[in-house]
Parts: C-alpha cells; sequence; structure tokens
C-alpha cells in the first residue's frame, strides 16, 4: 500500500489538489483521499489478484480515485458492525468507511477483464483548475508495471 500512497500524493500534489487550503486543512484532505485509495486498493489485494491500475483524475474541486482489478466480484456495503471473519474479529467495513467520507460517491464498473471500484471526494474550494483529465494512471495501460 506504501506504493499506492506515494502515487496518490504526487497526483495530487503535482494537481495542485486541494489549492486553497493552507497546513492542517491541506494535510487533513490529503489524508482523506489516501486512506480512501488505501483502501479500495487493498480490498483488490484482499478480493481479486491485486490491482491492476490506479489512477487518479479531478476536476473542479472534485478528486476521483480509480482501481481497477482481475474480479468480477462487485464491492457491497456490509451491515453495520461488520461480519464474522472467523478468528474472532469482525470485518468489512472498508467500504461503508468509504461510503461515509465520500457521502456515497463511490461505485464499481464490471467490464470484460474484472472491474473498476472508484470514489470521489469534493472539497468546498471554487478553484482546482486545469484538471478535468487523468493526473496520472499506473499499471498495465499506462505501460508502467502495477
Amino acid at each position: 500500500m506504501a506504493r499506492c500512497r506515494v502515487f496518490v500524493r504526487h497526483c495530487l500534489e503535482d494537481g495542485g489538489w486541494p489549492d486553497k487550503l493552507d497546513g492542517e486543512e491541506r494535510r487533513q484532505a490529503v489524508e482523506e483521499v489516501l486512506l480512501l485509495a488505501s483502501e479500495i486498493a487493498t480490498n483488490a489485494c484482499l478480493h481479486a489478484d491485486g490491482p491492476r491500475r490506479l489512477t487518479v483524475s479531478g476536476s473542479g474541486t472534485t478528486v476521483r480515485v480509480e482501481v481497477a482489478d482481475g474480479s468480477a466480484l462487485l464491492p457491497v456495503l456490509r451491515p453495520e458492525g461488520g461480519v464474522p471473519c472467523g478468528d474472532g474479529r469482525f470485518g468489512g467495513h472498508g467500504m461503508r468507511i468509504v461510503d461515509r467520507l465520500t457521502r456515497g460517491r463511490w461505485g464499481s464498473e464490471a467490464h470484460g477483464t474484472g472491474k473498476t471500484v472508484w470514489f470521489e471526494l469534493v472539497r468546498p474550494e471554487p478553484s482546482w483548475t486545469g484538471l478535468d483529465r487523468p493526473m496520472r494512471s499506473h499499471g498495465p495501460a499506462s505501460g508502467t508495471p502495477a
């Protein structure tokens, strides 16, 4: 997950997101995106064959992160409190965290070789210009190994 977080952090820095925040507010906004990106990338490791592609893009005050993997199994929100993992612990909280922090702005799309899980996070700042295109993509589609 360290490579995932470094990649997403660099994309956010390169894109200037979030541009109107300073200091602690900026750090918190970036950490929120990193947490969410780590969660969907971790799910690709746990429930598929790992992430095949990681894409970060943005437009206006919104950042979008997508993780593609090779499993056709789409993510679902687990019940409050999680589900038993078999060792006395409970799991299945990840997508509920994604759902809450993004205020429901996440989803998944099946495609021929698996699926892409995405989320969008909106910041209230009025301008994050010039980023209506992918900032970077990492994986076979970009020619860079995942």
